[in-house]
């Protein structure tokens, strides 16, 4: 798809990238800084906020050298592209990444949120997805791209969901999930399909049941508004308060986290809130689903 950025999201996604790519190589700080030959303090001024007065974004050399060291070379081209935006983009401006695969480079900053909330058309969203249905939407996916390992697209979606049980603090989900995306056509096979929905709709509300931390917002099919071109939506705010806007749709995705874009994403998700049931009502909502489902499959077995 094609990405595009702006130089202070590029440098903010470089940021996390190293902090994400050294944690899950379990290399230390000072490790990586002996790796490219620098002090920890240098090495400390990748880290910082962009509008920290001693930021400072790597070199090339040192940014393939680091991704070489904790054991993600293959991230290279494409955070080559966005070092570039970083180090030489207009500022307030927006560049394109390319037409890539932008899902590690949204992971890393994803695994350090904060909190977020989200609206996504006609799916459950994956940090609310059973692997089962991460796997039908991975088989849909391959027959379009021969190449894509599903167990490996599984893993990767699966392991998107840590950050809600992270301790101390986990993430905060504030998910708007559209009634169709409960009642929605995974598999060609209506029993499989079915299976995997009944196992789906179970999972969502057993969170909404016992994580605290995440709440989900119903739109019924009578909803009327639609993000515009039918796009996923997602606010992210991290820990330091820089926030971002992120919208994809099959063909594009866009990063943004100008003060008027951030106002945009509010003012659409202000509206989604006063077309949702209420987080009780989509508690009932669900439980009335999953108890209906399963007397429709219990009078089926009968």
């Amino acid at each position: 798809m094609d990405v595009r950025i702006s130089r202070e999201t590029a440098r903010q996604i470089i940021r996390y990238q190293l902090i994400h790519c050294r944690s899950l190589s379990g290399a230390t700080q000072k490790e990586a800084a002996d790796h490219l030959g620098i002090t920890q303090p240098h090495y400390a001024q990748f880290l910082y906020q962009p509008t920290h007065k001693n930021y400072q974004a790597p070199k090339e050399t040192q940014l393939e050298a680091l991704l070489i060291f904790f054991g993600v070379a293959d991230r290279f081209p494409i955070l080559k592209q966005v070092l570039e935006i970083a180090r030489t983009g207009a500022p307030g401006s927006i560049h394109s990444v390319g037409v890539i695969s932008d899902l590690d480079m949204y992971l890393a900053l994803e695994f350090f949120a904060e909190s977020i909330t989200n609206y996504e058309p006609m799916l459950i969203l994956t940090l609310l997805q059973t692997p089962q249905y991460s796997r039908a939407l991975a088989e849909f996916a391959k027959r379009g791209n021969p190449e894509l390992d599903v167990v490996a697209e599984v893993n990767k979606r699966t392991a998107r969901q840590l950050p809600l049980v992270r301790t101390p603090a986990p993430l905060r989900l504030n998910a708007y999930v559209e009634e169709r995306a409960l009642n929605g056509i995974v598999h060609e096979d209506p029993e499989i399909n079915d299976e995997i929905m009944t196992g789906q709709r179970q999972h969502v509300l057993h969170v909404v049941q016992h994580m605290p931390h995440v709440t989900v917002r119903v739109l019924r099919d009578s909803f009327h508004l639609r993000a515009p071109g039918n796009r996923q939506l997602s606010l992210v705010t991290f820990t330091d308060q820089w926030r971002l806007a992120y919208s994809e749709s099959a063909l594009s995705a866009h990063y943004f986290d100008a003060a008027v874009s951030i106002t945009d994403a509010e003012t659409m998700f202000t509206r989604l809130d006063q077309q949702a049931l209420s987080e009780e009502a989509s508690r009932q909502f669900l439980e009335t689903v999953v108890a209906e489902h399963r007397l429709e499959h219990d009078q089926h077995d009968q």
